[in-house]
C-alpha cells in the first residue's frame, strides 16, 4: 500500500520537510537519529575540549 505525501510536501511551512521525513514510514533517518546525535554531541564536547580545556602544550 502507497502512502501520498505529495499534498504534505505542497503546503509545509520552513521545518516541514524535516517534520515529513519522520513521518515517512521508510525514512532511513528513523534509524540513524540517534547515532547521529549521540556522535555530535560527542564530537562537541571534544572539540571544546580540545579548544579551551588542553594547554597549548597538551594539544
Amino acid at each position: 500500500m502507497t502512502v501520498s505525501y505529495q499534498y504534505d510536501v505542497a503546503s509545509s511551512a520552513s521545518g516541514g520537510f524535516i517534520r515529513l521525513l519522520f513521518r515517512w514510514r521508510g525514512s532511513v533517518w528513523k534509524v540513524v537519529y540517534r547515532e547521529m546525535l549521540i556522535f555530535t554531541v560527542c564530537y562537541i564536547l571534544l572539540t571544546i575540549l580540545y579548544q579551551f580545556v588542553l594547554a597549548d602544550s597538551q594539544q
